[in-house]
């Protein structure tokens, strides 16, 4: 993991903005986690490097849950997510059998009430250990990859009473672009401005309203956030440099710069369709050129750029 990467988990990794996190997205705004009820948990648990996994207690049991961002798609994430709770699920039972062996070589009389295969295996039958979660965080535009195990497989060919017997495992995955107005509200921390501003990328229309409605909070926000943000956008190339502002960031600016260049996006995009169409209907060059200037306003060099970028070949002179 890169130091861009370790700083933008120590965003979520405050107590405050974990909790908020599984209570707007998990539990839809009711509050049923308290900054309280969050505990460190060993990332490395199984071997595995884990974004971030916290404890949370619910009565006097624990859940765990770990956290994944996704900045694109990963095609084999089913595996990853599976290796990475099987891991934790591991590290659980071999804390158990640990517990066991000492009591069955300490010969107190405890041990003489396990049964061959509690004895041989290390594993009380009426041990339970605690479930683990994982919350993958997707800000990728299309979340075309699978969401479960099952997505991943083929069963061509393959009878039914064998598939009813392949077993499952399911990906937890929040699509932050999809994130409702509701569902970021639900936010008391400043999850809201961070998420609020991931859903909007992408889309220079929803970065224009958020700059209209709440542009004035992005003047200062936190530098952990900001790092949490850098895992799903480079923030330099839109000009937001963290500096000596007492720990906090000034996005503003580039938010401007942002939906600037995504309206630059969306016009390209709309040209390169113009050209295609163009192409597929047979007309020349010097006629495409012609129509770009007057309906986009383009400069004829701007309008060559276009042409030798999307049409080098394929349009008559």
């Amino acid at each position: 993991m890169g130091k861009k990467d370790i700083k933008g988990r120590e965003y979520l990794a405050d107590p405050d903005r974990f909790a908020d996190l599984l209570n707007a997205l998990i539990f839809k705004g009711e509050q049923a986690v308290r900054a309280e009820d969050v505990y460190e948990a060993d990332s490395r648990a199984g071997g595995r490097t884990r974004d971030l996994i916290r404890k949370i207690a619910f009565g006097t049991e624990f859940v765990i849950i770990g956290e994944e961002s996704q900045e694109t798609v990963d095609y084999s994430l089913p595996i990853r997510i599976m290796e990475s709770d099987i891991s934790n699920y591991k590290t659980q039972v071999n804390m158990v059998k640990k517990t066991t062996d000492a009591m069955i070589k300490a010969k107190t009389g405890e041990e003489s009430v396990l049964t061959p295969g509690e004895r041989m295996y290390r594993y009380p039958r009426v041990t339970r250990i605690y479930p683990v979660v994982t919350i993958v965080l997707s800000n990728a535009e299309i979340w075309d990859g699978p969401k479960s195990l099952r997505d991943m497989l083929t069963f061509k060919d393959i009878p039914d009473n064998l598939m009813d017997l392949v077993s499952d495992y399911k990906l937890n995955i929040i699509e932050i672009p999809k994130l409702s107005d509701d569902e970021v509200a639900g936010f008391r921390t400043e999850n809201r401005e961070v998420f609020d501003f991931l859903r909007c990328l992408g889309d220079e229309d929803k970065i224009r309203r958020l700059m209209a409605e709440r542009g004035d909070l992005y003047e200062r926000i936190s530098d952990e956030a900001a790092d949490f943000i850098g895992l799903y956008v480079d923030l330099g190339k839109y000009g937001i440099r963290k500096g000596d502002r007492g720990g906090y960031v000034d996005m503003r600016n580039g938010l401007d710069a942002i939906a600037e260049r995504h309206e630059e996006i969306g016009m390209e995009k709309g040209i390169r369709g113009f050209i295609m169409e163009k192409i597929d209907n047979g007309e020349a060059r010097e006629t495409v050129k012609i129509k770009m200037i007057r309906y986009y306003d383009l400069s004829p060099q701007k309008a060559d750029e276009y042409l030798d970028k999307y049409a080098p070949f394929s349009l008559s002179s």
